[in-house]
């Protein structure tokens, strides 16, 4: 990895890029401080042997995700308890749409 100013790129731009293509990573410097970084870019996808968990941890590394810490909470509902007798439907739809001031 290499460092280079500014006005250095820009006057050698190509040179740099040149660099880059065969695979180095070039950081930019303004008055002496580090502002960019200039490299490959990050392959197309996941390596094909890669897992949930390895996936995760990479993007944990890379900064992009921050995983929770505690107890995962279960997403689905719980199962509603069986009715112990036959409901009729249309009776309680009946009755839900019946005017509530009609005696």
């Amino acid at each position: 990895m290499i460092s280079v100013g500014v006005r250095d790129l820009k006057n050698r731009f190509s040179e740099y890029l040149r660099r880059v293509d065969a695979g180095e990573t070039v950081l930019i410097t303004h008055h002496d401080r580090v502002v960019a970084m200039l490299g490959p870019p990050p392959s197309a996808g996941p390596p094909a042997s890669e897992t949930e968990d390895d996936a995760l941890d990479r993007l944990e590394r890379m900064g992009l995700l921050v995983r929770g810490r505690g107890v995962p909470h279960s997403v689905a509902a719980p199962p509603l308890p069986r009715l112990s007798e036959p409901v009729d439907l249309q009776a309680l739809l009946d009755e839900s749409r019946k005017d509530p001031f009609e005696p």
